[in-house]
Protein backbone atom coordinates (compact mmCIF):
# COMPACT_ATOMS: atom_id res chain seq x y z
CA UNK A 1 0.00 0.00 0.00
CA UNK A 2 1.17 3.64 -0.94
CA UNK A 3 1.27 6.00 2.03
CA UNK A 4 -1.49 7.97 -0.02
CA UNK A 5 -4.37 5.17 0.57
CA UNK A 6 -3.06 4.02 4.11
CA UNK A 7 -4.02 7.85 4.55
CA UNK A 8 -7.30 8.05 3.37
CA UNK A 9 -8.67 4.82 4.21
CA UNK A 10 -7.60 6.33 7.98
CA UNK A 11 -9.15 9.10 7.39
CA UNK A 12 -12.51 7.25 5.92
CA UNK A 13 -12.59 5.41 9.71
CA UNK A 14 -11.97 8.86 11.84
CA UNK A 15 -14.60 10.42 9.95
CA UNK A 16 -17.22 11.74 12.65
CA UNK A 17 -15.56 8.99 14.96
CA UNK A 18 -12.97 11.68 16.21
CA UNK A 19 -13.94 11.71 20.28
CA UNK A 20 -14.38 7.80 19.85
CA UNK A 21 -10.71 8.10 19.39
CA UNK A 22 -9.34 10.44 22.12
CA UNK A 23 -11.96 9.32 24.55
CA UNK A 24 -10.20 6.33 25.87
CA UNK A 25 -6.83 8.18 26.01
CA UNK A 26 -7.69 11.10 27.63
CA UNK A 27 -9.43 8.84 30.43
CA UNK A 28 -6.11 7.24 31.08
CA UNK A 29 -3.77 9.70 30.66
CA UNK A 30 -6.09 11.66 33.51
CA UNK A 31 -6.38 8.62 35.55
CA UNK A 32 -2.19 8.78 35.50
CA UNK A 33 -1.99 12.22 36.21
CA UNK A 34 -4.23 12.40 38.89
CA UNK A 35 -2.11 8.98 40.46
CA UNK A 36 0.70 11.37 39.93
CA UNK A 37 -0.73 14.46 41.95
CA UNK A 38 -2.26 12.40 44.82
CA UNK A 39 1.51 10.66 45.10
CA UNK A 40 3.40 14.17 45.12
CA UNK A 41 0.31 15.26 47.15
CA UNK A 42 1.27 12.97 49.78
CA UNK A 43 4.61 12.02 49.90
CA UNK A 44 5.90 15.33 48.76
CA UNK A 45 7.43 15.87 45.46
CA UNK A 46 11.07 14.14 45.46
CA UNK A 47 10.52 11.41 48.14
CA UNK A 48 10.94 8.00 47.50
CA UNK A 49 7.69 6.99 48.56
CA UNK A 50 5.89 9.16 46.18
CA UNK A 51 8.13 7.14 43.77
CA UNK A 52 7.21 3.53 44.63
CA UNK A 53 3.51 5.16 45.12
CA UNK A 54 3.90 6.43 41.17
CA UNK A 55 5.59 2.71 40.27
CA UNK A 56 2.77 0.97 42.14
CA UNK A 57 -0.58 2.40 40.71
CA UNK A 58 1.12 2.60 37.23
CA UNK A 59 1.67 -1.05 37.23
CA UNK A 60 -2.29 -0.89 38.43
CA UNK A 61 -3.08 0.50 35.50
CA UNK A 62 -1.26 -1.49 32.96
CA UNK A 63 -4.83 -3.65 32.42
CA UNK A 64 -6.45 -0.35 31.75
CA UNK A 65 -3.57 0.55 28.91
CA UNK A 66 -3.78 -2.65 27.50
CA UNK A 67 -7.70 -2.30 27.77
CA UNK A 68 -6.64 1.20 25.25
CA UNK A 69 -4.65 -0.88 22.60
CA UNK A 70 -7.92 -2.93 22.56
CA UNK A 71 -10.24 -0.38 22.24
CA UNK A 72 -7.87 0.64 19.26
CA UNK A 73 -7.45 -2.35 17.45
CA UNK A 74 -11.43 -3.32 17.50
CA UNK A 75 -12.08 0.52 16.62
CA UNK A 76 -9.43 -0.10 13.26
CA UNK A 77 -10.73 -3.13 12.39
CA UNK A 78 -14.71 -2.38 12.31
CA UNK A 79 -15.48 -4.73 15.44
CA UNK A 80 -17.66 -3.70 18.28
CA UNK A 81 -16.48 -1.38 20.60
CA UNK A 82 -16.95 -0.13 24.13
CA UNK A 83 -15.43 2.02 26.72
CA UNK A 84 -15.97 -0.85 28.80
CA UNK A 85 -12.67 -2.30 27.14
CA UNK A 86 -10.64 0.14 29.63
CA UNK A 87 -11.38 -2.19 32.56
CA UNK A 88 -11.59 -5.66 30.59
CA UNK A 89 -8.73 -6.47 31.29
CA UNK A 90 -8.29 -6.56 35.22
CA UNK A 91 -8.89 -10.13 35.21
CA UNK A 92 -5.42 -11.36 33.47
CA UNK A 93 -3.49 -8.31 35.65
CA UNK A 94 -1.06 -10.67 36.87
CA UNK A 95 0.54 -11.61 33.78
CA UNK A 96 0.02 -8.08 32.62
CA UNK A 97 1.99 -6.87 35.73
CA UNK A 98 4.58 -9.99 35.22
CA UNK A 99 5.17 -9.30 31.49
CA UNK A 100 5.80 -5.83 32.55
CA UNK A 101 8.35 -6.35 35.31
CA UNK A 102 10.27 -9.02 32.30
CA UNK A 103 10.16 -6.52 29.98
CA UNK A 104 11.68 -3.91 32.49
CA UNK A 105 14.04 -6.15 33.65
CA UNK A 106 15.48 -7.77 30.33
CA UNK A 107 15.77 -4.08 28.88
CA UNK A 108 17.47 -2.79 31.68
CA UNK A 109 19.81 -5.77 31.46
CA UNK A 110 20.99 -4.86 27.95
CA UNK A 111 20.96 -1.82 28.18
CA UNK A 112 23.89 -2.53 31.27
CA UNK A 113 25.44 -4.19 28.40
CA UNK A 114 25.97 -1.90 26.01
CA UNK A 115 23.57 0.56 25.43
CA UNK A 116 22.50 -1.15 21.87
CA UNK A 117 21.39 -4.04 23.35
CA UNK A 118 18.68 -2.51 25.65
CA UNK A 119 17.48 -0.70 22.68
CA UNK A 120 17.18 -3.58 20.30
CA UNK A 121 15.15 -5.28 23.29
CA UNK A 122 13.11 -2.56 24.00
CA UNK A 123 11.80 -1.89 20.08
CA UNK A 124 11.28 -6.13 20.36
CA UNK A 125 8.95 -5.73 23.03
CA UNK A 126 7.17 -3.48 21.55
CA UNK A 127 4.02 -5.81 20.22
CA UNK A 128 3.55 -7.86 23.19
CA UNK A 129 0.17 -6.38 24.64
CA UNK A 130 -0.64 -6.27 20.97
CA UNK A 131 0.09 -9.63 20.70
CA UNK A 132 -1.64 -10.39 24.31
CA UNK A 133 -4.97 -8.35 23.53
CA UNK A 134 -5.27 -10.63 19.99
CA UNK A 135 -4.09 -14.21 21.69
CA UNK A 136 -4.68 -14.28 26.05
CA UNK A 137 -3.98 -18.27 26.72
CA UNK A 138 -0.16 -17.96 26.98
CA UNK A 139 2.05 -17.32 29.77
CA UNK A 140 4.12 -13.87 30.31
CA UNK A 141 7.47 -15.03 28.92
CA UNK A 142 6.29 -16.71 25.46
CA UNK A 143 4.48 -13.19 24.64
CA UNK A 144 7.88 -11.85 25.08
CA UNK A 145 9.23 -14.93 23.07
CA UNK A 146 6.64 -14.12 20.38
CA UNK A 147 7.30 -10.38 20.19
Amino acid sequence: MDWKKIKAEAKEKIDGKLWDVWKPALIVGFISVIISYIGMAIFGEESAAASIFELVFSLLLVPAEVGYISYMLKFIRGQEYGIEELKAFYSKITVLIVMNILIFIFVFLGTLALIIPGIILAFGYTMVFYIFVDNQELGAKEYLDKS
